[in-house]
């Protein structure tokens, strides 16, 4: 089996939800060994929702969770209680032995437990920590506690997002897996600088700064102009028609984008529509952008009476873009995706095989894979403690019943 890239690099995960798992999932998938420390009585709270629809049944119910399985694949999980002084003394022996260690809880919680920055270094001196707070661990709102619905109105994303003359629209938690995958670079960047100098280092990472950075052209415009953008929906500030459009089928759409008056035309005549092309409402880029609630009312007429691949493949054969809007039943069945092998069948001990997605990058040298669904609730107890840290089963059975693994 092929080395990938991140083989040898142990990471110590102390998150939950989204944001800090989605990171080292995508590290685990490229060979880093993910020890996600939980236990029965704090376990991940994704282990809560995204149960089959007969809710949490059987005797292991928070071992079913779909939402948990794929955010945590190829992760090992160990029950540790942190509450405890032995419980901190087994961590800070796993740190000994691992390159990471990321936490997404609030700021204050492993300065609490008498494990920030300068008590980790002082057990391993290259050591690599992230510290992934809603607002970062400096500023008045560093204590504040944030999740995706909070995050994202604080860092501008819903202020732009909504339907002209509506009110802003909310994005969940959108910002999670932004902060995720902010997180894997700057870890991935850490690795390289630790690789080249010996040096280990800390990580400050605001996940309201992560998702701000993504609308850096509106917050650029506003500085620069001092102009601020209004809600658009789908629209787009230059060009026109630009959005989703409804197609045959129930909830089924299709999205198209023209920015040139050759893509214009070409659309007038693949639609069957030329009178579309000497009417002089749409006759060039601004009487078309003057004109869009007109203009999309045609479209939707064109468009509702047709399936969205339909519409999709016709335009991109006359070399306007447009793009099927696809239901999640859909994805499973699209040809593309079907051709990369994009979802593979995951076994899962407990909730069983189930198709997952792929690996985010296909690399040449050192291509990712999938090792496992997510873990069973402690089920690495013994290949950790015994295997890693040297305990034997009798110790191990102890500190089980005293409750410092659990």
């Amino acid at each position: 089996m092929s080395r990938r890239a991140l083989d040898g690099v142990r990471i110590l995960e102390l998150s939950f939800f989204w944001a800090g798992p989605y990171g080292t999932r995508l590290l685990a998938d490229m060979g880093a060994q993910v020890l996600k420390v939980e236990s029965a009585r704090h376990p991940d709270t994704a282990r809560n929702i995204g149960h089959p629809p007969g809710g949490m049944t059987g005797p292991h119910p928070w071992n079913l969770s779909s939402i948990f399985n794929t955010r945590n694949r190829g992760k090992l999980s160990i029950p540790l209680n942190m509450a405890t002084e032995q419980g901190k003394g087994l961590f800070l022996k796993l740190l000994k032995v691992s390159d990471v260690v990321l936490n997404n809880y609030s700021a204050h919680v492993l300065q609490s437990w008498g494990l920030d920055y300068p008590v980790l270094r002082e057990h391993k001196p290259d050591i690599i920590v992230l510290a992934m707070p809603a607002s970062g661990m400096t500023g008045p709102e560093r204590d504040y506690v944030g999740m995706g619905s909070n995050i994202s109105p604080l860092s501008g994303l819903v202020a732009i997002t909504g339907y002209k003359d509506d009110v802003p629209h909310g994005v969940g938690a959108y910002s999670d897996p932004v902060a995720g995958l902010t997180a894997a670079a700057a870890l991935v960047s850490a690795l390289h600088y630790r690789a080249r100098t010996g040096v280990g280092q800390y990580i400050d990472l605001s996940q309201r700064e992560a998702s701000a950075r993504l609308i850096g052209d509106i917050v650029m415009d506003y500085t620069m102009n001092g102009r601020l953008w209004p809600l658009m929906g789908n629209r787009h500030p230059a060009w026109a028609p630009h959005g989703c459009y409804r197609c045959k089928g129930e909830d089924m759409w299709v999205a198209i984008t023209v920015t040139s008056d050759a893509q214009w035309q070409a659309l007038c005549a693949a639609a069957g529509h030329p009178e579309w092309k000497t009417d002089p409402r749409f006759a060039d880029a601004l009487n078309r952008y003057t004109h869009q609630d007109e203009l999309d009312g045609l479209l939707n007429e064109w468009t509702a009476a047709r399936d969205h691949r339909e519409v999709m493949e016709t335009l991109q054969a006359a070399g306007v873009p447009a793009g099927a809007v696809l239901q999640t039943p859909e994805m499973f069945e699209d040809p593309q995706f079907t051709a990369r092998g994009y979802f593979p069948e995951v076994p899962h001990p407990e909730a069983g095989t189930f198709p997952m997605l792929g690996v985010y990058a296909k690399l040449s040298k050192t291509p990712g894979r999938i090792d496992r669904a997510g873990p069973l609730l402690g089920e690495h107890i013994e290949y950790v403690f015994c295997e890693i840290l040297g305990l034997t089963r009798e110790e191990v059975t102890g500190l089980i019943a005293e409750e410092v693994i659990c």
